[in-house]
């Protein structure tokens, strides 16, 4: 399956700038984007905190975005702050409270449930678990390479 996202690269963090046990901040900019990848944005931004709790040794997944508040019609221009803090937590579920601040007025707000699966023939242990721990290591050193 090939999905086409419009992106150049379908990583929707500039940078992370701060991560705690249960909370992590970052930041986007955007420039005439539609919210969805907004919503997109703080899924990333849920699922690497849960890498990163997990110290990057399970997949983690979206399950679900169980509310998701935000105008229909809005178009993202600017930076944005995005914040998650964890909710709940089971053995494998995860559950958070997502926002995305715009002059710290929200712009987008959610309840966002992941899950993490161990790493098996679909999700390359080898290839993934280096990938998300260098990206992770990138956005808190504000530097991106491909």
């Amino acid at each position: 399956m090939t999905v086409c996202s419009g992106q150049d690269r379908f990583i929707l963090l500039d940078r992370i700038t701060q991560v705690r046990e249960n909370t992590i901040v970052a930041e986007k900019t955007f420039a005439e984007t539609p919210v969805w990848l907004g919503i997109e944005s703080l899924a990333q931004l849920g699922a690497m905190h849960v890498r990163y709790a997990n110290q990057f040794s399970r997949h983690a997944m979206l399950l679900i975005i169980e509310e998701c508040g935000f105008n229909p019609g809005l178009e993202l221009n600017g930076t944005y702050q995005l914040k998650g803090k964890r909710t709940s937590r089971s053995q494998y579920a995860y559950g958070y409270h997502l926002t995305a601040l715009k002059n710290d007025q929200i712009v987008i707000n959610g309840q966002f449930l992941f899950a993490t699966i161990a790493y098996d023939d679909r999700f390359d242990q080898n290839r993934l678990q280096s990938h998300y721990e260098r990206l992770f290591t990138c956005l808190q050193s504000d530097i991106m390479t491909d």
